[in-house]
């Protein structure tokens, strides 16, 4: 089981159903399942008091109290969070993964120094457990990325080059079935531009997970088959990279990867096949999501402009404005912000990893920070706009 969140971590069994599952969540108990019940349907606060009244019933019930953590952790709560899991350890200290989900906390609140502290600490202990190591990774690659965007010494980068190598090494020779370790290696590889390295790992971790007795979080090799692509795209090998996504979008229904294959196609300049994955991804996300997308974003809107504020439409990075304006087209007095052509002008003269750090969407990924400055002037330069 793999998860994978917003800096781009991919590591094991800390997926939080997976994880509380572990434990025995959820007990019985009436309050908890109202709490659970909130909480899926998004009344943090009332999920709050209900599991507040079921630990006061069961102050010793160990997954109720990570359960807690947990959804402190969803609303960026990291410091009550930490004090839950701390809680949590004065009872139970042998488990590595409580002590990683402590470790990220302080990560997502941007604190990577004590989250460093914490996994050195760890390995120390555990230096063969293999969730440890794939942490570590992923800690590093952000460090590597800090070093590199403030222009850190080379030998410091480096430094932590090495280091990430080293601990990719380290997970393959852990648990060689396992495609984490080499679908790191790959990512990194790629990151840092060194394409046949990134290319023989990623090769490997698409392979592992096409094996039909083994199973992952990928739904249908999506990220492997996604960055193997991206490797060959990189190489200026365009139907390598279409070979390896062709399968998927004929077995599953999977608007992700289609959005991909029509960039690859119209980069060929293949356009009536770019058109047809394009018009495929759209009537498959309309079946979807796209009805309580439309209705929610008209909700939210309505309810800003009501209250005379302004409101400000933006789209992700490389897709199209008219989406939104399609959704929005009756209601006045919206500020439309692209990020299709910033973004596709800046892919012009830089790689796709200076701008994103993964490739969640097919067609874009979470942004680095230059991904996110680059949205940050885009907006700002409408905004002042819309002031003259």
């Amino acid at each position: 089981q793999y998860y994978h969140d917003k800096f781009g971590h991919y590591t094991i069994e800390i997926e939080p159903a997976v994880f509380l599952k572990k434990y025995g969540f959820p007990i019985n108990d009436n309050n908890l399942m109202k709490s659970i019940s909130h909480y899926n349907s998004g009344r943090i606060n009332d999920a709050l008091n209900q599991v507040d009244i079921a630990l006061k019933k069961h102050p010793d019930s160990i997954s109720t109290k990570l359960y807690l953590a947990e959804i402190y952790f969803s609303i960026s709560d990291f410091d009550r969070a930490v004090k839950v899991y701390d809680e949590v350890l004065m009872q139970k200290n042998d488990d590595p993964l409580i002590y990683i989900k402590r470790a990220k906390c302080f990560e997502m609140k941007g604190d990577f120094r004590q989250a460093e502290k914490i996994y050195l600490e760890l390995i120390d202990k555990w230096n063969d457990d293999y969730d440890l190591n794939i942490a570590l990774i992923s800690l590093y690659m952000i460090k590597f990325d800090i070093y590199n965007s403030l222009n850190y010494p080379l030998a410091q980068r480096n430094k932590v080059k090495k280091e990430i190598v080293r601990l990719c090494q380290k997970s393959i020779d852990l648990e060689p079935e396992n495609l984490l370790g080499y679908f790191q290696m790959g990512r990194f590889y790629l990151k840092i531009n060194d394409q046949e390295e990134a290319l023989k790992y990623l090769k490997t971790a698409y392979k592992l997970e096409n094996k039909k007795n083994y199973r992952g979080f990928f739904d249908f090799n999506e990220q492997p088959a996604r960055y193997l692509a991206l490797c060959y795209e990189s190489m200026g090998q365009l139907d390598k990279a279409i070979e390896v996504l062709l399968p998927l979008s004929r077995q599953y229904d999977n608007p992700v990867i289609l959005k991909y294959l029509a960039n690859l196609h119209g980069y060929r300049g293949d356009i009536p096949n770019a058109e047809a994955m394009l018009n495929k991804a759209e009537v498959i996300e309309s079946k979807q999501f796209i009805s309580g997308y439309r209705q929610n974003y008209r909700l939210i809107t309505g309810t800003i402009l009501e209250r005379g504020c302004k409101m400000i439409a933006m789209e992700h990075p490389l897709r199209s404005i008219d989406s939104l304006k399609k959704i929005l087209e009756d209601i006045e007095a919206v500020i439309f912000v692209s990020n299709e052509f910033n973004f596709k002008k800046a892919l012009e003269k830089e790689s796709y990893n200076s701008f994103f750090i993964d490739m969640y969407a097919g067609d874009f990924g979470h942004c680095t920070e230059r991904g996110n400055m680059l949205i940050v002037e885009n907006l700002m330069n409408n905004i002042l706009d819309e002031v003259k």
